[in-house]
């Protein structure tokens, strides 16, 4: 996932390159008597909460222009908008299946495997959406838009507006 590669039929999407999964899990803060600095970046999370109360994110380390808040508000949005489009892709891809019962098209069937890959792959990474964002997003709505196209349902006004920005 974060490497943007391996969906089907899915351009590749690089957003964090040379990034390491230490660089946001094993972050270490600088000040003094924080959890962030004691714990260092044994805490595993990407989000700390210190002594004070407040949260240190490591992503602030790079997006300067962020505050700990914005940063923790971001992700989960994204993670939500991931939820919502998974949870539309895998009832869709269940139709499907159901549609093409006792069906013989194999292009059908390929379309198919091709859409239930992409949806697997994208959960595979379990991060909820947010490791590469626009990848996963990109994934789920190609799974979603290879079934609509088996079954020639095409309601798409909830998709639509989940991860829009991520179609292009």
């Amino acid at each position: 996932i974060e490497s943007g590669t391996g969906g089907i039929g899915v351009p590749d999407i690089i957003t964090m390159s040379g990034i390491q999964c230490v660089d946001c899990h094993m972050h270490v803060g600088t000040e003094d008597g924080t959890n962030s600095l004691m714990y260092t970046g044994h805490a595993w999370s990407a989000f700390i909460k210190e002594p004070d109360g407040s949260i240190t994110a490591s992503c602030t380390s790079c997006h300067t222009e962020m505050s700990a808040d914005l940063a923790r508000t971001k992700v989960e949005t994204w993670k939500s908008e991931f939820t919502q489009l998974d949870s539309i892709a895998k009832i869709k891809i269940a139709l499907a299946d159901s549609f093409l019962i006792g069906a013989s098209d194999s292009l059908n069937f390929q379309y198919l495997l091709e859409a239930k890959h992409n949806l697997e792959y994208a959960e595979s990474d379990e991060s909820g959406g947010f490791h590469n964002h626009k990848y996963v997003m990109a994934l789920l709505n190609d799974a979603v838009n290879k079934v609509d196209i088996l079954t020639g349902i095409q309601d798409r006004s909830e998709e639509r507006r989940v991860g829009k920005e991520c179609r292009s």
